[in-house]
Parts: structure tokens; sequence; C-alpha cells
């Protein structure tokens, strides 16, 4: 399963765990919390095909939030998640940032750096 693959790639890469250790979270925050720390969420699963039939990768698109108490923390925690996302992995093909978002989370005060990610991957 991809989500199992990826949540390991985000608790293991030493960059990341350097910030973060493995506060790596589905789908939302918890409510009682050590930041920084990444939630991951899928947003699309799309078998991919050509116009020969099934093209053997299928993509997703994952939305990636670095939380942390200060946009510097959070900018750091993306930065290393980018470079992360570079490196070569068996978990998938490639992964293109398609959209990168800085806001402030007005009611916590918390800063979030949002990932918007396309992997390519054998499924």
């Amino acid at each position: 399963m991809f989500d199992d693959g990826l949540a390991s790639f985000l608790t293991t890469f030493p960059l990341l765990t350097a910030i973060q250790s493995d506060r790596v979270y589905p789908g939302k925050l918890p409510n009682t919390l050590t930041l920084p720390a990444m939630v991951y969420k899928n947003v699309t699963n799309v078998p991919n095909y050509s116009h020969d039939g099934d093209s053997g990768l299928d993509e997703m698109v994952y939305q990636l939030d670095c939380w942390a108490n200060g946009p510097r923390e959070a900018k750091l925690l993306a930065e290393a998640l980018r470079v992360g996302l570079r490196v070569k992995t068996n978990r998938w093909s490639a992964a293109f940032i398609e959209n990168k978002m800085s806001r402030e989370d007005e009611e916590t005060g918390l800063s979030r750096e949002t990932l918007m990610v396309r992997f390519w991957y054998n499924p």
C-alpha cells in the first residue's frame, strides 16, 4: 500500500527525522502534539493510461502539511521534505511538487507549509 511506504519514508529519512522525529500523521494533527510535525493526505489516486493501454505506472497526489510553531521552522521542514522527495527510492518512480503554500492558522497560531506532490509509482 502506497500510504504505508510514504509514511515509512517520512519517518525514516534522516533529514526529516532530525527535524520532526517520527511525528507524522495521516489525515490531521492529533489534539495533543509536539511540533514540528507532518500530516499527509491522499487527494487523488488515478490509474495512468497511454494510447497503447496501461502505462504500468499509477499516480497519486498527496497533500503534505509541515506544521510548526513558527514560519521559519515550518519552512525548514518543508525544505527538508523537498530534498527528501528528490532522493531515489524504491517507493515511487518520480515525485513532483505541483504547488506550495504558506499559511498561519488564525485559531491556533501555528504555521503550516503545504506541498501538493504528485507521485508516479508501480502499483
